[in-house]
C-alpha cells in the first residue's frame, strides 16, 4: 500500500508504521509499506526509476519522511536511510535547499556518539558493545560527512549550507557530533573549495569555530581546523577573520599559536592526519606533537 504523509509530515512520528496512505504526486507514485524499512526500499524503487527528479515529485514531503524515518533509533534503518539520502540528494534540483533545511537537523546526529570521545578506532572500539558497532558508528559518520559534500556541491545557497553545519554541527549540545564536525573541516572545505562549490566566503565557519577556542574540550581541534581554513581562503581574508573574534577568543588563538611555535609545531597547521578509512572520519588523529597540547586551557 502507499503510505500517506499528513500535512506538514507528522503523521510519520517517531515508528513510522502508523500513518495514512497518500501518493507523493499526480502521477500515483508513491511510498509503499508498512514499515519504515519497506518505505525505504520503496523510496529506493523510486529513485531507480528515475522519478526523483520530476518536477510532479513532491520532494519536500519525501524529505519530511526521510527525517521521520531518521529519527528512529535502529541502526539498520538508520544507515540504509543515511546511504538512501546520499544517492538521493544529486537528484533534487532546486528543492535541494528546501529539502536539507528539513533534514539537517536529523543527518547531523549521526556524525557522533554517545560514547565516542577518543580519536581512533583501536580505542573507540573498547567502549562499544563489539567491533561491528564501531564499524556501523564509523559507517553512519562516513555516509553524513559525504552526505555534507554533495549537499555543498549542489546548494544553491552555499551560506545558507553552512550556516546550518554550523548550527547543527559546532553549536550542538552533543559534544560528539561537534567533535566530529570540527575534525571534518579539511574534508569538507578542501584547498580548491572555491572552484568547487564557487564562493571563498568561510567566515561563518571560522566563526563557529571560533567560539570552541574558550572550551578546553574542543579547542586544539578547533585551532588546527581554523588552520586549514587559513589555507583555503588565504592570509589577507584570514586576517579579516580573526579581526572579527572576540577578545577572549583572540586571546585563545594567540595562546595556541605561540604554543605551537615554542612546541616548534610548524606541522600543527597542518593539523590532522588520516587514518585508516580513505575519507572517513573514524581514525583521524591529531598529530603526536600536538596531541600533548590537549590539555592546554588558559
Amino acid at each position: 500500500m502507499c503510505r500517506r504523509l499528513s500535512p506538514g509530515g507528522g503523521g510519520a512520528g517517531g515508528g513510522g508504521g502508523g500513518s495514512r496512505d497518500s501518493s507523493l504526486d499526480s502521477e500515483g507514485m508513491c511510498v509503499e509499506g508498512d514499515t519504515p524499512m519497506e518505505q525505504l526500499h520503496s523510496i529506493r524503487r523510486i529513485l531507480e526509476h528515475n522519478k526523483i527528479g520530476r518536477s510532479s515529485l513532491d520532494k519536500k514531503e519525501l524529505s519530511i519522511k526521510l527525517s521521520n524515518i531518521l529519527k528512529i533509533q535502529d541502526d539498520s534503518i538508520q544507515i540504509t536511510a543515511l546511504q538512501l539520502v546520499q544517492d538521493i540528494l544529486p537528484h533534487l534540483g532546486p528543492d535541494t535547499d528546501a529539502c536539507m533545511n528539513i533534514m539537517i537537523e536529523y543527518l547531523m546526529p549521526n556524525l557522533g556518539h554517545q560514547s565516542i570521545n577518543h580519536r581512533n578506532l583501536f580505542i573507540r572500539t573498547k567502549l562499544f558493545k563489539s567491533f561491528f558497532e564501531a564499524i556501523r558508528i564509523h559507517l553512519n559518520m562516513k555516509t553524513t560527512v559525504q552526505i555534507l559534500q554533495i549537499y555543498l556541491k549542489f546548494s544553491s545557497d552555499v551560506q545558507s549550507a553552512l550556516r546550518n553545519i554550523v548550527q547543527y554541527g559546532l553549536e550542538t549540545a552533543c559534544g560528539s557530533v561537534a567533535h566530529e564536525t570540527i575534525i571534518s573541516v579539511p574534508i569538507l572545505f578542501p584547498p580548491d573549495f572555491d572552484s568547487r562549490y564557487g564562493t571563498k566566503n568561510l567566515y561563518l565557519v571560522v566563526s563557529g569555530l571560533a567560539r570552541k577556542l574558550t572550551e578546553p574540550e574542543f579547542q586544539v581541534t578547533a585551532y588546527l581546523s581554523i588552520n586549514k581554513i587559513a589555507q583555503v581562503v588565504g592570509q589577507k581574508t584570514f586576517n579579516s577573520y580573526l579581526a572579527k573574534l572576540t577578545v577572549d577568543q583572540k586571546k585563545a588563538w594567540e595562546e595556541l599559536s605561540q604554543s605551537r611555535d615554542r612546541g616548534g609545531g610548524g606541522g600543527g597547521a597542518t593539523g590532522l592526519q588520516q587514518g585508516e578509512g580513505a575519507g572517513g572520519l573514524v581514525g583521524r588523529r591529531l598529530s603526536r606533537g600536538w596531541g600533548e597540547l590537549g590539555k592546554i586551557n588558559r
